[in-house]
């Protein structure tokens, strides 16, 4: 738990690690919050809003270059998701949701549109226009955990993928 990051390459490498969970500062409520997840009463979903690095990243930029972008002359691999030229331990927006969804369509969409008609339907902005209107169902399944053998049933039981 933390609101930093740290690099969790040993971890995502290691089989015997069936997940791992970044709360990071988790508030009042967090502690139940994690409860609910390894207890299956809630399925596990979230997106890292932070770009994960590898340890050597504070090696090749000093913390003062406040630039953005790579720097060939510095050596700097850039920063953020935007600009980082190198291999992240884990991008922004990684997750995974532990529960398996299916679709259904509730009428089939069609399988081609006019584009002209499309175009007459722009009202101000191009990109503010909705093309279509789909209504899905979808239905999920609760998930899997694994309560694992005596050498680590004392990590607690690890989700099963």
């Amino acid at each position: 738990m933390g609101g930093g990051q740290v690099d969790d390459s040993a971890l995502k490498n290691d089989d015997a690690v069936g997940a791992i969970l970044w709360v990071g500062y988790p508030s009042q409520s967090g502690g139940t919050a994690l409860v609910d997840i390894v207890t299956e009463k809630v399925a596990p979903a979230g997106r890292l809003p932070i770009t994960q690095y590898p340890a050597e990243y504070v090696d090749q930029i000093p913390m003062t270059d406040m630039t953005l972008r790579p720097n060939a002359a510095t050596g700097s691999p850039g920063r953020t998701y935007k600009w980082y030229t190198g291999t992240p331990v884990f991008e922004l927006g990684h997750g995974l949701h532990y529960t398996n969804f299916s679709l259904s369509w509730s009428s089939t969409p069609p399988a081609s549109y006019d584009i002209q008609d499309l175009l007459s339907k722009i009202v101000t902005f191009l990109d503010l226009t909705p093309v279509d209107t789909f209504e899905v169902k979808i239905t999920t399944e609760r998930p899997t955990m694994l309560h694992c053998s005596s050498r680590t049933a004392l990590q607690g039981p690890l989700l099963h993928r």
